[in-house]
C-alpha cells in the first residue's frame, strides 16, 4: 500500500498542492505606483500622455461622407 502512495505522490507536482494556511497573499501591484505625491502625479501625467499618443492618428482622421 505504501508503494502505491509513493507512486501517487510522485505524480502530484508541488505547484498543484494547496498553499499552506500560514502564507499571506501578495498583492500583485504592491510597490507599482510611486508613494511620493509629486512622483505619483508625474506618473499619471505620463500615463495619460501615452494613452493620448495612441489615439492621435485616429483622432486626426476626418469622418467619411456617406
Amino acid at each position: 500500500m505504501e508503494t502505491v502512495s509513493n507512486q501517487v505522490d510522485s505524480w502530484i507536482h508541488e505547484m498543484e498542492l494547496p498553499s499552506s494556511a500560514t502564507l499571506k497573499p501578495i498583492r500583485q501591484f504592491d510597490g507599482l505606483y510611486p508613494e511620493d505625491p509629486i512622483e505619483a502625479e508625474a506618473y499619471w501625467d505620463f500615463i495619460g500622455w501615452f494613452m493620448q499618443q495612441e489615439d492621435v492618428l485616429i483622432m486626426g482622421l476626418r469622418p467619411c461622407s456617406p
